[in-house]
C-alpha cells in the first residue's frame, strides 16, 4: 500500500528517506528492538528490501509493461517522447556547449 503508483512519481531522497523510515519503525514496534542491527536483520529475514531497491525494482518493470504495451495511448506518448528526444539531441549538437548553456539545455 505504501508504495502504491511510486513508480510513475518522481522521488526525492526525503521521500526514500521517509519510506525507509516507517518501515524501520514498523519493525522496531513489532519486534520490540532498538538496535539498528537487528532490525535490519528483521528485514533481510522477512525478506523486506530497501526503498530504493523497491521502487527501482517498480520503475523497471513499469517502464517494460509500458513499453511492450499495445494501448494506443501509450504508442502515441512513446512516439511523441522518441521525437522529442530526437529533436533536443539534434539541437543539441547544433549549439556549442558554453558551461553557462550547457545545464540549461542538458537532457538530465
Amino acid at each position: 500500500m505504501m508504495y502504491y503508483a511510486i513508480e510513475v512519481c518522481p522521488t526525492k531522497k526525503s521521500d526514500v528517506l521517509s519510506l525507509q523510515y516507517v518501515i524501520y519503525t514498523c519493525f522496531r514496534k513489532i519486534f520490540n528492538v532498538e538496535s539498528k542491527d537487528v532490525v535490519h536483520e528483521c528485514e533481510t529475514e522477512f525478506g523486506v528490501f530497501p526503498v530504493t531497491d523497491v521502487i527501482d525494482i517498480r520503475k523497471r518493470k513499469f517502464i517494460v509493461k509500458y513499453d511492450f504495451s499495445e494501448n494506443l495511448l501509450c504508442q502515441l506518448c512513446k512516439k511523441i517522447v522518441t521525437i522529442l528526444f530526437v529533436y533536443c539531441v539534434s539541437i543539441l549538437s547544433l549549439v556549442k556547449f558554453d558551461s553557462k548553456y550547457y545545464n540549461y539545455f542538458s537532457l538530465t
